[in-house]
């Protein structure tokens, strides 16, 4: 067999058909990400014990937090990889401009604002890693803990004190990290602004993905369709009710 052979796997990635089938597995484990870490997030409703237990457990388990974060970030990568491979090849197919203004057609329309939306997405993204799994931003929430006193667990913010208790004794606040965090109304309407964006990312993501696997004919296209909009809506609603708890006060320290 030859090396331009369509069957190997560096001429798959090469081919559009190759680099769409990249973007929809990729997309598979990214909306399975969103799903569950929105899942998660909601239990910030069930009140400050309960989700820093979460925190907690998430925290506890090193290898399993690790393999997820490496296969969502190799995830983000090879979409965002496949997505500029795949518009650089629609730039080469039509290297010139049209003589005419051209009248752009709902697809048209779709991909533009699927590229500026995951543009959006991904500074979104870096500015969510940065501001509550790093730290960088809004350090002094990220340093929150608490204290096991008996067997109830207490805010504590007195350094000192907490340089004197136990490891196993203290756990880090994500709660009060959480709303304090959103409490800014400028980084509150970030989010909201990022995860409206992000839903309806979703929405045309998903259909196009079940588009790449063939269903795109008449009923299935609408059946697609209606998952996306069903998954967007769902994280759109999940993700922005979070601020705006925070905001109204139904959430608080």
């Amino acid at each position: 067999m030859s090396e331009s052979s369509p069957g190997r796997p560096h001429s798959l990635l090469g081919s559009s058909i190759g680099l769409k089938f990249v973007m929809g597995a990729t997309g598979v484990v990214l909306v399975g990400f969103i799903l569950a870490h929105m899942a998660g997030n909601l239990q910030i409703y069930l009140g400050s014990d309960v989700f820093n237990h979460y925190a907690q457990t998430l925290k506890g388990t090193p290898p399993l937090l690790w393999t997820v974060r490496i296969v969502v970030l190799s995830a983000v990568l090879l979409h965002i990889a496949s997505a500029w491979r795949l518009t650089q090849k629609n730039w080469a197919a039509r290297p010139q401009a049209y003589a005419s203004p051209r009248r752009y057609d709902r697809t048209s329309y779709a991909a533009l604002f699927m590229r500026g939306s995951g543009l959006v997405v991904l500074a979104f993204i870096i500015f969510h890693l940065l501001h509550f799994t790093i730290g960088t931003i809004q350090h002094e929430h990220f340093v929150l803990h608490e204290v096991l006193r008996g067997d109830v667990w207490v805010r504590e913010e007195n350094v000192k004190i907490l340089a004197s208790v136990p490891e196993h004794m203290q756990r880090h606040d994500a709660y009060s990290m959480f709303v304090r965090g959103f409490q800014n109304p400028i980084i509150a309407g970030s989010y909201i602004l990022a995860n409206l964006l992000l839903g309806r990312h979703l929405s045309h993501g998903v259909a196009s993905g079940f588009a790449t696997l063939g269903y795109s004919k008449g009923g299935q296209r609408q059946v697609a369709e209606r998952i996306g909009t069903t998954i967007a809506t769902l994280v759109t609603l999940g993700n922005i009710s979070f601020p705006i708890a925070v905001l109204a006060g139904v959430v608080h320290l």
